[in-house]
């Protein structure tokens, strides 16, 4: 094997460099799989709440915020779209989309609790 058309440089020392890689090899081998992880068939079920109480808070919510906020939040979370694009849309810079996000999602966490979960109609 010609090492100098493989790796772009010549390599002073192959057998230095195959026993090497043959060790670091043998070493992830023999490493333990995590203790906390189990493998299963099938995902655990994330039951979510879709009804109208919950609908209609949310929406009052949303209409609470900055119309740009609201804007924000709907292309990047519900949309999934990335920053880069949200920014360009909306001619805002990535920081910007970012920072907006953050304090929009802080106040609908002051409305509804720290992880959203428990959305309940005010």
């Amino acid at each position: 094997m010609r090492w100098t058309r493989r790796f772009g440089a010549r390599i002073e020392n192959p057998a230095a460099y195959a026993q090497t890689t043959l060790t670091r090899v043998f070493i992830d081998s023999r490493r333990r799989r995590s203790a906390h992880e189990k493998p299963t068939d099938t995902l655990p079920d994330r039951g979510v709440d879709d009804s109208p109480v919950v609908r209609l808070a949310l929406a009052e919510a949303l209409a609470g915020l900055d119309e740009l906020d609201r804007v924000v939040l709907v292309r990047r979370y519900l949309d999934d779209a990335p920053v880069a694009v949200v920014a360009n849309e909306l001619g805002i810079s990535e920081g910007a989309v970012r920072n907006r996000s953050l304090r929009a999602l802080d106040r609908l966490r002051a409305r509804f609790g720290a992880d959203l979960s428990d959305l309940r109609a005010p």
